[in-house]
């Protein structure tokens, strides 16, 4: 983000911009994720009473999956989303003379 701010970018448009990348990461997270479970395994998520306990069983699930952590998954997702972002960010966002 160092080097938006550096090129005058409005908080408000940072703002957008980390809530976009962090979107993406979980839309491609959750679409992979479900993917790849099998239809028993979707509706043992879908029979979750409330919030809390659907990530507890989505992170499980995942973890049976890919013997990885779900956030170390979203993180990597995260990363990758931002370093295009960034890239394209270098080309909007040129230097200022």
């Amino acid at each position: 983000m160092a080097f938006l701010v550096s090129r005058e970018v409005s908080t408000q448009e940072l703002e957008k911009i980390v809530a976009d990348i962090n979107a993406a990461a979980a839309g491609k997270f959750y679409t992979e994720m479900a993917a790849a479970f099998s239809e028993e395994e979707s509706k043992e998520l879908d029979q979750c009473v409330d919030q809390e306990q659907a990530d507890a069983k989505l992170r499980d699930l995942v973890y049976e999956k890919t013997g990885k952590n779900a956030d170390l998954i979203m993180a990597q997702y995260t990363d990758t989303i931002a370093e295009e972002v960034y890239k394209e960010a270098r080309l909007r966002y040129p230097p200022k003379p």
